[in-house]
């Protein structure tokens, strides 16, 4: 039978984090000069611009950009592919999302480091989640009583030939977008001298 599902929107590798003050040179094959764009955000494994002018989903550029923080490592250059673009909508910017090709695995922690405490962006609308049709053959329907309230919930027959048990849930992205430094105390207990 069809059934409807819903599929989820966003999901990531990594959290991306909101950036300000932050530009990065565009260098396409089909524009003669290379083009500076704003940031919106960044991960380790990509980036969101604003964009003029959008580059075609799969297109392998060229980004040269400085994260915050690597004023001592200097400038980042790395081959990107374009794998999103949007078109402009409600005052909102049109925009072109890159996934780094060929960053080095020392870089990428690196730049995972620096970018820690830094939010993720603020949802920009509401999105309307996305609904498709899928072939299933039985639906299992498991019934869980919490005493206040009951639970419900329908699995296909595929996920019921695996272990239930073995399912482990994780989020997709981190809860906290930075810590605070733990507490210094002034006073200590075997001396009385400020520290």
């Amino acid at each position: 039978m069809l059934q409807a599902v819903e599929i989820l929107p966003n999901a990531r590798q990594t959290l991306r984090r909101s950036v300000k003050h932050l530009e990065s040179e565009v260098i396409a094959s089909c524009w003669d000069d290379p083009r500076k764009h704003r940031v919106l955000d960044l991960s380790e494994h990509g980036m969101r611009v604003a964009a003029g002018t959008r580059l075609s989903r799969g297109e392998t550029t060229l980004l040269s950009f400085t994260p915050p923080g690597w004023w001592v490592h200097g400038e980042v250059t790395v081959f990107a592919k374009v794998v999103r673009e949007t078109a402009r909508r409600e005052g909102l910017p049109a925009t072109m999302g890159f996934e780094f090709l060929d960053l080095p695995p020392g870089a990428r922690r690196e730049l995972a480091q620096s970018l820690k405490g830094f939010p993720p962006p603020l949802p920009s609308a509401k999105r309307r989640q996305k609904k498709d049709l899928v072939w299933v053959e039985v639906l299992l329907t498991y019934t869980e009583d919490l005493g206040d309230r009951v639970n419900t919930f329908e699995l296909s027959e595929r996920i019921r030939a695996s272990d239930l048990e073995a399912l482990e849930p994780e989020p997709l992205g981190g809860l906290i977008t930075g810590g605070r430094k733990p507490y210094r105390w002034r006073y200590d207990a075997r001396s009385s001298a400020c520290r």
